[in-house]
C-alpha cells in the first residue's frame, strides 16, 4: 500500500504539478488485488495536515459541517494570491438537459415476441428501445460509404436515458447511427406488467420461464432489423454491438451466435469465462460467494441474507 501510495502521488504531482502547490497529502482509502490486477481508490489533499483534519472532522460531523468547512477549506489551500480561480455551482430548478440528448435520442416502443421459438405463441410485450440519429449521415451515399450502427444492449437494470460515453465519443467518429436497446423484464420491457409487485418482482416465478440469453439475442436482431427498415439504412452498413459487465458477455455472445447480423461486439469488463460449467466457475465460484457472503455479514444489519449465500452454497 505505501508504494503503491508514493507511486499514485507521482502521477498526482506530475498531471496537477501546475496548478497545485504547497503541501499536498494523498491518503489511499481502499485497495483491492485481484488475480495480477490491483484496483486503488483514493483521495488527495491541497494543504497542510491541520486543514485536512478539519475537513475529515466536519465530514464526520454532518452535511451542515462539511459545507461550512469547505468553504473556509478552498480559500485556505488556494489562496487568491496562488492565482487560482473558484467558482461555485447551484442547484438548479431545471437543470440543462445532459450532452447526450444533442444526439437526437428518441425514445420507442417495440413489439416484442415473448417466444421467439415458438411459433403458436403469440403473445407479445412492449419493449424499450432508443434511436439517436445526430451522428448519422442524411444521404443514402454517405450512410453506405461511411455509416456504422453502434447497438447498446441494456443490463439487468432499467435503460434510462442514453449517457453512455463509450457510446456516444464514438458515434460521431463512426457516422453512427445509435440503437439502444432495453434488456426484457427490466425497466419499462416488462412481458407481464400486471403481474408486478411493488418490489418491481413478479407474482410467480412460471413468468420468468422466457427471462434467457437467447430470446435477449433475439430481441435485439429484431429491433435492429426494424430499425434498418424503417430508416431505409443501406444493406452493407455494418453493426456493432456494445455492453458491460453482464452487457458485455452478451455483446460477445450476440456476436458469435449472430456474425452475419453483428459485424463487431466490444465487451467491456466481461466476465466471458465466469460461467457455471466452466473449470474458472468450478475453481473460485464458490470463494467469491462467500468473500461476498462475509462482506454483507461485516455490513449488513441482519445476517438473513448472508446466511441465505450460505445455505444455498452448501446446497
Amino acid at each position: 500500500p505505501d508504494k503503491l501510495s508514493k507511486l499514485l502521488l507521482q502521477h498526482i504531482n506530475g498531471t496537477y504539478g501546475a496548478m497545485i502547490t504547497g503541501h499536498l497529502r494523498m491518503d489511499t482509502t481502499y485497495i483491492q488485488e485481484l488475480l495480477r490486477c490491483t484496483y486503488s481508490s483514493y483521495v488527495f489533499f491541497a494543504g497542510d495536515e491541520a486543514l485536512q483534519r478539519m475537513l475529515v472532522d466536519a465530514a464526520n460531523g454532518g452535511p451542515a459541517q462539511l459545507c461550512d468547512a469547505l468553504s473556509k477549506y478552498c480559500h485556505e489551500a488556494f489562496p487568491k494570491d496562488g492565482g487560482y480561480s473558484l467558482t461555485g455551482s447551484k442547484a438548479q430548478s431545471s437543470p440543462p438537459l445532459p450532452p447526450v440528448l444533442d444526439f437526437n435520442c428518441q425514445k420507442r416502443y417495440f413489439d416484442q415476441a415473448l417466444h421467439h421459438f415458438d411459433d403458436t405463441d403469440q403473445r407479445s410485450f412492449k419493449q424499450t428501445y432508443w434511436v439517436c440519429d445526430d451522428a448519422w449521415p442524411q444521404s443514402a451515399k454517405m450512410q453506405g460509404s461511411q455509416g456504422n450502427i453502434i447497438v447498446f444492449l441494456g443490463n439487468e437494470s432499467p435503460l434510462g436515458t442514453p449517457s453512455q460515453p463509450i457510446v456516444f465519443e464514438q458515434a460521431r467518429q463512426l457516422h453512427a447511427l445509435v440503437v439502444e436497446v432495453e434488456h426484457r423484464y427490466y425497466g419499462h420491457s416488462q412481458p407481464f406488467p400486471d403481474s408486478l409487485q411493488p418490489d418491481g418482482m413478479l407474482n410467480s416465478s412460471d413468468l420468468y420461464r422466457w427471462l434467457k440469453v437467447e430470446q435477449v439475442m433475439e430481441d435485439t436482431a429484431a429491433v435492429l432489423a426494424a430499425v434498418r427498415r424503417e430508416l431505409r439504412v443501406p444493406a452493407a452498413v455494418p453493426a456493432i454491438v456494445i455492453g458491460g459487465s453482464y452487457g458485455g458477455m452478451l455483446a460477445t455472445y450476440h456476436r458469435v451466435a449472430k456474425p452475419g447480423v453483428f459485424a463487431a461486439a466490444i465487451a467491456a469488463s466481461a466476465p466471458l469465462s465466469f460461467m457455471v460449467g466452466t473449470q474458472q466457475w468450478a475453481d473460485t465460484a464458490d470463494r467469491y460467494h462467500r468473500i461476498i457472503a462475509a462482506a454483507i455479514t461485516g455490513n449488513s444489519g441482519s445476517p438473513a441474507c448472508a446466511d441465505t449465500i450460505r445455505l444455498g452454497l452448501a446446497r
